[in-house]
């Protein structure tokens, strides 16, 4: 298709390529919105094809152009022609006066297109108001003109348009009027039809590119018009009549709708013709949309939708008026025009003097420029004189591009006498747009305007100005000045009669007064790129000025005086604006006039050497007229250096020394920034005491920034051993503060201070003392990353410095040459030593392995392990060789890996660069080959140290194995394998015995050539541990039998052999032993307490087994293909035995031991084994739900082992940390049931109401948990609140005491609440419901029972809560509030006497909360708008739904099925976590306090969960601290693990807060099952409210 058109566009009709160009919209539209597919192939084939033909379609255009202009030349011609014949007849009798025309009148715009001349007029009596003159998107400028007859017009405007001169035909017969009109007519005809085949053509070409467009973005399809598509109250357009950059909105209705009428609004006079159809249909899908129901509108948003709808409808309105006047005006004018050209002309009068003229439509062509109108003047006296009448109206309609192809603004020109005026169009569009007047008033030749855009070079801008500043200095003084004050965004303006009048103080307090900016925001501080740029061309410009003007204009002793003169009265303005612009631009001029008088004082220096060695020649050589123009030369360089210091002191004094301690720490830091670069360029004249004091006092800056200006300004002054002597005393007077900011809490303001002092220790070594190089030493050890680098490259400047020399003659017992770092790395080791922090190895080797070479040293570090001592070396000793090894372990694992420590690297995980990963793949490689040989012999020689074992059996896991086999070393293989092996068996220390099994896995792995001699060593290594813990095992339990006592060795070689079973059991899979029996009757002789194993004998073989069921899993998980139902009922078997084992155990043991590793076993089997097995339906019979039983025991146990208080003060702080960090275990392993959907979301109201208590040793864990709760469901989750309050309220309120609401206890609830509020964030649309439910659960607990028992006539005894409740009602919206609150006044106003005591305020406490808190609500920031969807209750509950109906909102209900988003607590565990469904299903009442709603005729419903989670990518998931989350790890600063200040308030102490506060939860359930079900006889009607208590769990 398109090559047809391509090739046969010349002969195709008008008609077939209109059918062309709708044919081809058409491809475009099918192929953007995706109904069409393009074969990626053929694409460029096709682009090609349409550019082809595009081509061609422009040639025609282009000629047809040539031939329309042609054919309108020869209209014009016979125009000419005819109006010849006509004015023949009164030729000689016209006479009338003629107004030459002169001068020319030129109308600018802000939209330039072409200069428009208009000719003037020779007197005017009356206001003449002039209408439309079109101004196509050409660059010709067409102007129309329209004549009619006004009773006011009393003169006449007699005009003479000389037509261009025909060319000289043959002579022949003249043609007649009618054949004149015959020919124009066919003209005219041929131009239209031309005319229409050039606009198909122009369509054709567009719809070529639209189609080219479509075809080269195929991938991204979109739609011509738009599209809807709804997801609940949430709508999408997209794409949307392409008004935005996106062409799409999205949102809830209400928003979505507004966005489209505002758009409508602003943009209605920028849109297309398309686009506002596309808007018409949209309105009506909308309205449909609204009358069938299909969407709703949030009545909050009404009333604006409706002012909305007004408002476009308005713009509508104008738009339409506009372009039915425009339409009117050139229907008007095209009548006139055709009737002129048919009217035959009758002679005319011989004209009287000043003669009232019949109109007469003129017809002249429109695109006169101003050298015809001067032709036509000049064969003035050749034509006959021609009358035309007044040209009374005139308007300019000035056409720009505005969004889309739509017309642009029009501007009303008025002409009154021979002024032209511009009038400002109606304002219409967006608020902040200017309008064309303003736009025009603002002039682009300013320097503001010119440095703002940066569009010309700033050199080339400077050297203009000079040029006007030589023909006009008062002029180019006025710009510059007025540059600084639009600089400083101040819209005034300095007339020149300001300027000659006025002083610099009185213009700047008039421009005070007309600076309009309200925001407090001006360039300077604006953000964005435009204004960031504006800052660096705003400096440049100042600097630039000075640099071209240096040579003679800076002293004329004008420019200069004046600028300073107004800089410095800026600078002291009150006007935050014009100090800060002022401010800039005088250190700026500063910095400047220091780099002129550097340029001076060279050329003074030149000047002075050359007069010098001028003098100093003989009589007879000495040039008598030269020495006399150097001389003078020199005088003048000395009086222009006198004067520019004249010029730095002035304004030091007037500007900087007022500014350095400004309120604005801008404005400080500006001056501190170029006052170091003062003293590095110019240091004779600043680098002085008199100047350096003022960095010295602003070092003390309370702003960081301010602080690091200082630092970076001394920093190349200390950088220069020329400039030393001069800093002695500012060193000695500020050296200890410079010191001290090494530990400031801003990092960057440290890290520059670091390196100040390692310039300082450079070149001036004797200032520093060791007790100030100490300060420095520790902060390798920082969790910054940079601080500690910076850290440790002043170490290498002050410890670790080579020393070649020291180094040649060290050699090793045997001979071998000491390597050059060797001294270095006994310095390291003896730093580490002496710092005491030998479990941070790893950040000392950070801070320095980038800048020193000696970490990666590895065979002077094994060297130095290794190689006996010379005869000129000590040897090392035990401690030092254990701090090597672990340093060069830590240097392994860096290099090998290419991370940082934990702490120092970044939040998220950092991608190496191409560059960075070759490092780390060589480090590994020159590693792996040095140690493979060299390791075996290491362990070999410490084999008998656990510590030092320990660390260098890490080291083969950071191998590249590979290497064992390219480079042949498989007998060291074989002896590393051996000693492993010898490891594990001479050895029992818990960390050397892990780092054995975890080094073997990663040996054995079937990746690589060597898994089949490691897979050997490992079988070998796993029989000798089960059989030295069957050999151990037997032999104990025959003692027992024997009733014999096991002394210490066969004790101790039981839980020895137990503990490496059970070690080895998490690495490696020992099921093929079968010792799985024999450890569970282990377990089992603990719980009959038949036979009495050790406590950590028992404890090991809880974890064997554990580990023992995860690998059968993971097995029977591997083998898929192979599962059997055999297998999977022995598992399931084995797992309810160990499952039951363990729960016996944590109910009746009465070790904590046992309890302890029990309960962390349970919770790991219930993540493993639940609801997610079920998506293999194989292991469906695996699946493990944990009963109320189940569920009360985990959570009496948290209860009674977690949240307790440090009573012991005499303990060790360790030790405390310790069981902090246990605690904070057993706290997240229980947390993350909740977030994995284990246990309902109720059962965490016994950890949330402990969160102000214990909010320093487990806030961030219960915060996460709160976080996550509300993710899977925001109601269940408040409910959950309200829940955890009530438990805090009923404890405070047991045995009936009455509740002091002044007390510690009742302050401390309102905290908790206050608390939980915060937790629901800003959007109170998004929590609408969850709000509303807790409000309700909340008056249903303080309103029931509603009758006091003590005090018949007292008000409810829980009536207290309700002051609680206070705490949540600002999170309500207006509506809500109205609907709560009738709901409180139907539950409690039937039992409200007419006299309220104080027992009754917190009712009214909470009403006048819901009344007068109306107008404080949240910010409404989400797009939803909230409802609920309906829901079905039991036929018991319709007697109250008219009691209850005003409580649903919306008249939507929650539908009975809910997503539940996927919980993500940060914890280290494997688990893969899917996405988790809820639903609901009728169950018995839970063991947990329920509402006091809850009654025999409510169900009850329980969330289970339906999961996907898969066993762990490592078979044995298990809540070891390794693997444990991230939450139980105890935050820094170790003080505040176990030093608690205060417990809820901070101004609480501990001692004020009851230990009795919390009872057990079993009392606890008991005591509030029992009152749910007293009073639920008179709660039956309350079964209704807000979906009746759904998705309540039960236990």
């Amino acid at each position: 298709m398109i090559n047809d058109l391509s090739t046969k566009l010349s002969n195709l009709t008008t008609d077939q390529i209109t059918c062309f160009n709708e044919l081809i919209g058409h491809f475009a539209t099918l192929i953007e919105n995706g109904t069409f597919v393009i074969d990626s192939s053929v694409v460029a084939n096709i682009t090609a094809a349409a550019e082809a033909a595009s081509s061609a379609v422009g040639e025609q255009v282009e000629s047809l152009e040539t031939l329309i202009s042609n054919l309108q030349a020869q209209v014009e011609e016979k125009i000419a022609a005819l109006n010849e014949l006509e004015s023949e007849p009164t030729s000689t009798a016209a006479s009338t006066e003629t107004d030459t025309i002169s001068e020319t009148s030129t109308i600018v715009t802000e939209t330039v297109f072409e200069t428009i001349t208009l000719p003037e007029t020779t007197t005017i009596e009356t206001e003449t108001v002039f209408e439309t003159i079109i101004l196509p998107e050409t660059s010709t400028s067409k102007i129309e003109y329209e004549t009619s007859e006004t009773p006011e017009t009393q003169t006449a405007l007699e005009t003479v348009i000389q037509p261009e001169t025909p060319t000289p035909e043959p002579p022949g017969p003249a043609p007649t009027t009618e054949e004149s009109s015959d020919r124009e007519t066919e003209l005219r005809n041929q131009i239209a039809e031309l005319s229409q085949r050039t606009g198909n053509l122009e369509d054709a070409d567009e719809s070529l590119s639209d189609f080219n467009t479509a075809v080269a973005n195929t991938r991204k399809r979109r739609s011509a018009s738009f599209a809807i598509s709804q997801d609940g109250q949430d709508i999408t357009i997209d794409p949307y009549c392409g008004v935005n950059s996106e062409d799409s909105l999205a949102g809830n209705t209400s928003s979505v709708l507004l966005a489209v009428l505002t758009d409508l609004s602003e943009e209605v006079s920028n849109l297309t013709t398309d686009q506002i159809s596309c808007f018409s249909q949209l309105f009506e899908k909308f309205t449909a949309f609204i009358e069938n129901g299909t969407i709703t509108i949030d009545p909050l948003f009404k009333s604006s939708i409706i002012n909305a709808v007004n408002a476009a409808r308005e713009a509508v309105g104008e738009e339409l008026s506009d372009v039915q006047a425009l339409l009117a005006d050139l229907q008007e004018e095209l009548d006139a025009l055709t009737g002129e050209s048919t009217t035959t002309v009758a002679p005319e009068p011989e004209p009287e003097p000043e003669p009232e003229m019949e109109p007469e439509e003129q017809d002249e062509d429109m695109d006169h420029d101003a050298e015809s109108d001067i032709d036509a003047h000049e064969e003035e006296d050749q034509q006959p004189a021609q009358n035309y009448e007044p040209i009374p109206r005139l308007t300019i309609s000035i056409r720009g591009r505005g969004r889309g192809r739509g017309r642009g603004r029009i501007a009303t020109i008025k002409k009154i006498g021979d002024q032209i005026v511009g009038e400002p169009p109606r304002k219409r569009g967006r608020p902040g747009r200017k309008p064309i007047t303003e736009v025009m008033a603002e002039d682009e030749q300013s320097l503001y305007f010119i440095v703002r855009n940066g569009r010309t070079a700033l050199a080339q801008v400077v050297d203009d100005w000079i040029d006007s500043y030589k023909d006009n200095r008062d002029g180019a003084l006025l710009q510059l000045m007025q540059f600084f004050i639009n600089a400083a965004g101040c819209k005034g303006k300095i007339t020149p009669h300001m300027q000659a009048t006025m002083e610099h103080a009185e213009i700047i307090r008039r421009m005070t007064e007309e600076f309009e900016e309200e925001s407090g925001e001006y360039p300077l501080i604006q953000s964005g790129q435009q204004w960031k740029k504006f800052r660096s061309n705003f400096c440049e410009f100042v600097q630039l000025l000075v640099k071209q003007c240096q040579y003679s204009i800076i002293y004329d002793q004008y420019l200069m005086d004046n600028v300073i003169s107004l800089l410095t009265g800026l600078s002291d303005s009150q006007v935050r604006a014009f100090r800060h612009t002022a401010t800039l631009a005088a250190m700026k001029l500063m910095t400047a006039l220091v780099d002129v008088a550097l340029t001076v004082s060279v050329n003074l220096d030149n000047t002075q050497r050359q007069y010098e060695s001028e003098r100093q020649k003989s009589r007879e050589k000495r040039a008598s007229d030269r020495l006399e123009s150097l001389m003078s030369k020199r005088q003048e360089l000395e009086e222009n250096m006198d004067e520019i210091k004249n010029m730095l002191t002035y304004m030091f004094k007037s500007v900087f020394v007022h500014r350095y301690r400004d309120t604005l720490p801008e404005i400080r830091s500006i001056c501190m920034a170029e006052i170091g670069l003062w003293m590095k360029k110019f240091h004779q004249n600043f680098l002085d005491d008199s100047y350096l004091k003022y960095i010295g006092w602003t070092l003390h800056d309370k702003v960081g920034d301010v602080r690091l200006k200082c630092l970076q300004a001394l920093q190349p002054l200390y950088a220069s051993e020329e400039l030393k002597g001069k800093l002695e005393l500012f060193t000695s007077k500020f050296k200890d503060r410079i010191v001290a900011m090494t530990l400031d809490k801003e990092y960057d303001v440290a890290v520059q201070a670091v390196k100040l002092v390692i310039s300082i220790l450079k070149y001036h070594r004797d200032i520093l003392t060791d007790k100030d190089c100490e300060h420095v030493y520790e902060l390798v050890y920082s969790s910054h990353r940079a601080v500690a680098q910076a850290a440790g490259e002043f170490l290498n400047e002050r410890l670790f410095i080579p020393d070649d020399e020291a180094v040649a003659a060290l050699r090793t017992k045997r001979g071998k040459k000491r390597r050059p770092n060797t001294p270095l790395i006994r310095d390291l080791v003896q730093f580490f030593i002496e710092s005491e922090l030998h479990e941070h190895g790893a950040y000392l080797v950070d801070s320095l392995i980038e800048s020193n070479d000696m970490m990666k040293d590895w065979e002077c570090m094994t060297d130095l392990l290794l190689e006996e001592p010379g005869p000129m070396e000590e040897p090392l000793d035990d401690r030092q060789e254990t701090s090597l090894i672990e340093i060069m372990v830590c240097c392994i694992k860096q290099g090998a890996t290419g991370e940082p420590p934990v702490g120092r690297g970044p939040t998220r995980k950092q991608i190496l660069s191409a560059k960075e990963v070759k490092q780390v793949n060589d480090d590994r490689a020159k590693l792996t080959e040095h140690l493979i040989p060299t390791l075996p012999q290491l362990l070999h020689k410490y084999l008998a140290d656990p510590e030092k074992v320990a660390n260098l059996l890490l080291i083969p896991q950071y191998f590249d194995l590979e290497i064992y086999t390219t480079s042949r070393q498989e007998k060291n293989l074989d002896l590393l394998l051996k000693l492993i092996q010898e490891v594990a068996d001479k050895h029992s220390d818990t960390e050397v015995l892990e780092t054995a099994a975890k080094t073997l896995e990663i040996l054995c792995n079937d990746d690589y050539t060597i898994y089949s001699r490691c897979d050997i060593a490992r079988s070998s290594l796993l029989d000798m541990v089960v059989n030295k813990y069957k050999e151990a095992n037997d032999e104990y339990l025959t003692l027992i039998d024997g009733e014999e006592e096991p002394d210490e060795d066969e004790t101790f070689a039981l839980v020895s052999s137990v503990k490496k079973v059970s070690i080895f059991y998490s690495c490696h899979n020992m099921g093929p032993c079968n010792i799985w029996d024999s450890l569970y009757k282990n377990i089992s002789y603990a719980i009959d307490g038949s036979k009495s194993l050790p406590e950590e004998a028992t404890k090991y073989c809880i974890s064997s087994c554990f580990f023992g069921v995860m690998w059968e899993l993971h097995q029977i998980e591997m083998d898929k293909r192979t599962i059997t139902h055999d297998a999977v009922e022995a598992l399931r078997t084995r797992l309810h035995l160990f499952l039951d084992a363990c729960k016996h155990l944590l109910a009746n043991s009465n070790n904590q031991v046992f309890r302890e590793e029990a309960y962390v076993t349970l919770c790991d089997l219930l993540i493993v084994f639940s609801r997610q097995l079920l998506a293999n339906a194989h292991l469906a019979p695996l699946v493990y739900v944990p009963d109320r039983g189940l569920q009360h025991l985990l959570n009496h146990f948290i209860q009674t082992y977690v949240f307790i208080d440090d009573e012991d003060e005499e303990q060790d702080e360790h030790v405390k940390i310790e069981e902090l960090h246990k605690r904070r275990n057993f706290l997240a392993t229980f947390c993350k049931l909740i977030v994995y959907n284990v246990l309902p979301t109720k059962v965490a109201a016994d950890v949330f109401k402990h969160y102000v208590r214990y909010y320093d040793d487990y806030g961030d864990i219960i915060k996460a948990t709160l976080g996550k709760a509300r993710e899977i469901n925001k109601v269940n989750s408040a409910r959950t609140m309200a829940l955890a309050l009530t438990m805090i309220f009923r404890e405070l309120h047991k045995d009936n005491v009455r509740i002091n609401r002044q007390g510690v206890d009742f302050i401390s609830l309102k905290e908790l609440a206050k608390r939980f509020a915060l937790s629901f964030g800003l959007d109170a649309v998004k929590n609408r419901e969850a709000i509303t439910a807790l409000h309700r659960e909340g008056i249903l607990f303080a309103v029931n029972p509603l009758e006091n028992p003590a005090d018949p006539t007292g008000p409810p005894p829980n009536l207290a809560f309700l002051e609680i409740l206070t705490e949540f009602t600002n999170k309500l919206l207006k509506q809500d509030k109205r609907v709560v609150l009738a709901y409180l006044d139907r539950r409690i106003a039937a039992g409200m006497p007419s006299s309220r005591g104080e027992d009754w305020q917190p009712l009214l406490m909470y009403r006048n909360s819901l009344v007068h808190g109306e107008g404080d609500q949240p910010p409404q920031t989400s797009k939803r708008a909230y409802t609920r969807k309906r829901k079905h209750v039991d036929d018991d509950d319709d007697d109250d739904e008219d009691d209850d109906a005003g409580f649903q909102f919306q008249s939507r209900k929650r539908s009975q099925r809910k997503t539940r988003k996927k919980p993500c607590l940060e914890i280290q565990t494997t688990v893969t976590r899917s996405s988790l469904r809820l639903r609901r299903k009728p169950t018995n009442p839970s063991f947990l306090p329920s509402s006091p709603s809850s009654s025999s005729s409510v169900v009850i419903e329980e969330f289970s969960s339906q999961s996907n989670r898969s066993i762990p990518s490592h078979p044995l998931y298990r809540s070891t601290p390794q693997f444990r989350s991230e939450m139980s790890t105890p935050r820094p600063g170790s003080s505040a693990f176990y030093k608690r200040k205060f417990r809820g308030l901070s101004h609480i102490s501990s001692d004020s807060v009851r230990q009795d506060t919390f009872e057990p939860q079993a009392k606890r359930a008991c005591r509030t099952r029992k009152q749910a079900v007293s009073d639920s006889s008179d709660q039956s009607d309350d079964s209704g409210i807000l979906g009746q208590d759904e998705e309540s769990p039960a236990r």
